[in-house]
């Protein structure tokens, strides 16, 4: 027996689609990057705009025929590009099976079928986990200085060596210059605790990275059943979390944005389970405890006047985070943290080969801005996004959030697949707190 003809919320559908666009564009690498990326990209940072519009209407039904096509949309995209580094027959066959089998998947989802969708989207979250835990197997030293310098770092904490004091050798070998060279971790210290017991248990903390998919899948779930989303709507969500077309691509390089989204997910699940307390807002405040780049969040989180206590617990949570390093060797703590923003100051420090409006304008016209403008950029939209979305509670928290770093990125001096993965899964957690059926905030 087919179900009724599944809808949701316009505002919800939106972000879904935004969501789509951007995974889509920013999964298109090469000389497509300029013809595609940027304007999918670009559109789905429209459309995001959109979702807040809609999220401040009445709500209004909308189908999945849009969602559906853009997920084929991004199984296609997977499917056009192989794994990024060398890998083994079977690992490219296995990369490549993942999205056309993903293609198929959709099909069933899209039957409306309960049964069968559910089966069809554990299969996608099974085949994802078992693509991005053969990984870092499969592409056990990838060209790229964050594994080197996280590796490094990580195995050093392990020895009793400060991380911050150890450099890495330069694993282009001289063959790249990016106008800046970056000697010593750069990255906020949880990175490394959170990838410590991957790397003395199994000698690689990307196993972490991989771990970090199934655990965030696991807790949009949790949290739809708590928010009362109906099933259809966390199984396309599921969907879409499993069909990124660069998932595999971000593991193996060894990007920390999985740690972030997993972040995110337990935020949204505490959130969900207990609104406003110790638990949420502590998971939020690890965020920039995470990655540097996330600022506008906190101070819209901050925003929604959230339980002082709370808030405070956070905050100690994340400074704790940071204080050990900082009692151990506070200059070559600080040194590593403030490390990109320095070396952003740098004249050729900006990445034309970006997927941003920058990296646009820079081909077309040779004109680069400085790294001012994408920190403008997040204030200003985070700002404006929250005007919007007072009052719309998590799931406008989320969006503007999204929103926010977005416009960082595509204004940016930088940016790549594995901020856009942030970015998107913000929209989807987002899309799951606005179609939400229980009346809540």
């Amino acid at each position: 027996m087919t179900d009724p003809e599944p809808t949701l919320p316009g505002a919800a559908e939106a972000a879904v689609v935004a969501a789509l666009l951007i995974a889509a564009g920013s999964g298109v690498g090469g000389d497509l990057t300029l013809l595609v990326g940027i304007p999918l990209t670009s559109a789905g940072f429209a459309v995001a705009w959109a979702a807040a519009q809609r999220a401040r209407r009445a709500a209004t039904a909308c189908s999945f025929r849009w969602i559906y096509f853009l997920l084929s949309a991004n199984a296609a995209v997977a499917l056009s590009a192989g794994p990024p580094y060398e890998a083994p027959r079977w690992y490219v066959i296995a990369y490549r099976a993942h999205p056309a089998l993903g293609i198929l998947l959709i099909g069933l989802v899209a039957s409306g079928r309960a049964r069968v969708r559910g089966i069809a989207v554990w299969t996608a979250a099974a085949s994802a986990t078992a693509l991005l835990l053969a990984t870092p197997i499969a592409m056990p030293r990838p060209i790229i200085d964050v594994w080197v310098l996280t590796q490094a770092s990580v195995q050093a904490l392990l020895h009793g060596v400060h991380p911050y004091t150890v450099t890495a050798p330069d694993i282009y070998g001289g063959a790249y210059d990016f106008g800046y060279t970056t000697g010593v971790y750069p990255y906020m210290p949880l990175t490394l605790l959170v990838g410590a017991p991957a790397v003395a248990l199994l000698g690689d903390y990307r196993f972490a990275l991989a771990l970090c998919f199934p655990i965030a899948v696991a807790l949009l779930r949790a949290a739809g059943r708590r928010l009362a989303v109906d099933d259809h709507t966390v199984d396309v969500l599921t969907l879409a979390l499993a069909l990124q077309p660069r998932l595999a691509f971000v593991v193996g390089a060894g990007w920390l944005e999985p740690m972030l989204v997993t972040t995110v997910a337990v935020f949204v699940y505490l959130s969900a389970r207990d609104p406003g307390g110790i638990g949420a807002a502590t998971s939020f405040m690890l965020l920039p405890a995470l990655k540097q780049y996330v600022v506008a969040p906190v101070l819209i989180f901050l925003a929604t006047r959230p339980h002082r206590r709370s808030v405070a617990t956070g905050v100690l949570a994340a400074m704790a985070t940071v204080a050990p390093f900082l009692i151990w060797n506070w200059r070559a703590t600080l040194a590593g943290i403030l490390a990109i923003p320095s070396q952003m100051r740098a004249p050729n420090a900006f990445r034309s080969d970006s997927t941003s409006l920058t990296a646009l304008v820079a081909q077309v016209s040779g004109v680069r801005v400085g790294p001012w403008l994408g920190a403008l950029a997040q204030l200003a939209a985070g700002a404006g996004a929250w005007a919007m979305l007072r009052g719309t509670g998590l799931g406008g928290l989320l969006l503007a959030s999204a929103l926010a770093l977005l416009a960082s990125f595509l204004l940016g001096t930088q940016a790549f697949v594995n901020y856009y993965a942030l970015a998107a899964a913000l929209l989807l957690f987002a899309a799951l707190a606005l179609a939400r059926r229980d009346g809540g905030p």
